[in-house]
């Protein structure tokens, strides 16, 4: 598959300071693609600049093979053949449905034009709502409408500002699937920001975490940012995870809980690392002998969140099932890590 976004060497900076450093990566023909981080990392600002509403200090962006913007070359957002829904979205309030979405569509045929808006409302489920106009929606319906717009020109690509973030959390949920199947119909390249790792992880194929100074820290499928982290950034940023330090010696790591045989530690010898592990990867059990007491347990619908401290005062997080719980708080248990699972990275990352 071909890419329809190829940036390079994007660099964007504020008074100064860097907001995106430096950033290089392709979005895939039909891919849905999150850039998921934290506030203020300059996530909103790589959207608008691949949309051209705003200009980076360097880099070139292609869309579609076409570059677009580079050093001598600036092509303006209605010429990128692309697709916006902001989290704000801003119908026209004096325009009926209909006419909002068929305003981006020039040079049709009336017959033409309203095949194409019937076609996209039935497609986010408001053919029937054609006459409405935008204060006679409900948010979900406004944004179903910004979508549908967003869709009207066939654009090679959509790009989505946090949609989601102003509805409550069920017809968030609703939304955010509707989305996806639209995308997966349409074969259409889709573009994510997000700050909800539940939203990125759910939706994406592959997913780009940006970092602190606009750094593009690691990009990945859901699964392999989160059990396979390149960063202490990326692994402290998404999810849970516990942070044991050690050091390689001999190919085995040393640490707190004792001498562990990894798979293959060769390229860290006789460095201290930090060894982590998810805490659906930390395995305890019943041991009156045990380097650990159970401190806290958080009951969490179909698992339990348990909080153990160890006699040296480290305190680990682990998941267990509900089903057949036996622990209780001050319970002395035994912690066994598993070699299969962890990632190791130096302690200067």
């Amino acid at each position: 598959m071909k890419p329809i976004l190829i940036v390079k060497n994007l660099t964007k900076k504020f008074k100064e300071q860097d907001v995106l450093n430096n950033l290089s990566f392709e979005v895939i023909e039909g891919e849905f693609f999150s850039l998921l981080g934290p506030s203020g990392v300059g996530k909103t600002t790589l959207l608008r600049i691949i949309a051209g509403l705003d200009r980076p200090n360097s880099g070139e962006i292609f869309i579609d093979g076409k570059l677009v913007c580079g050093a001598n070359t600036f092509t303006g957002p209605e010429q990128r053949k692309i697709g916006l829904v902001f989290q704000e979205p801003s119908l026209f309030p004096h325009l009926t449905v209909f006419e909002n979405v068929a305003f981006g569509l020039k040079g049709l045929k009336e017959q033409d034009k309203r095949k194409r808006v019937y076609e996209l409302l039935s497609l986010v489920g408001l053919e029937n709502k054609a006459k409405r106009f935008p204060s006679e929606l409900s948010g979900g319906e406004y944004q179903r409408v910004s979508l549908a717009r967003a869709l009207a020109p066939y654009p090679k690509l959509l790009l989505l500002d946090e949609p989601f973030a102003n509805l409550d959390k069920s017809l968030r949920e609703e939304l955010r699937e509707e989305v996806k199947r639209i995308a997966k119909i349409k074969g259409m390249t889709t573009i994510l920001v997000t700050h909800d790792q539940e939203e990125a992880f759910t939706l994406s194929d592959r997913i780009g975490i940006l970092g602190p100074e606009g750094k593009l820290e690691q990009i990945g499928s859901p699964q392999e940012i989160y059990l396979k982290p390149q960063t202490l950034f990326v692994a402290r940023f998404v999810g849970k995870a516990n942070f044991l330090e050690g050091s390689v010696l001999g190919g085995k790591f040393y640490s707190a809980l004792g001498v562990l045989n990894s798979v293959d530690l060769s390229t860290l010898e006789g460095q201290k690392v930090i060894m982590i592990i998810r805490p659906e990867d930390l395995i305890f059990c019943h041991d009156e002998k045990g380097e650990g007491v159970i401190r806290e347990i958080r009951f969490q619908g179909s698992d339990v969140l348990v909080t153990i401290e160890t006699n040296g005062g480290l305190r680990f997080i682990a998941h267990s099932r509900i089903r057949d719980f036996p622990y209780r708080v001050g319970d002395r248990v035994k912690l066994l890590l598993d070699r299969s699972y962890g990632t190791f990275l130096p302690v200067n990352e």
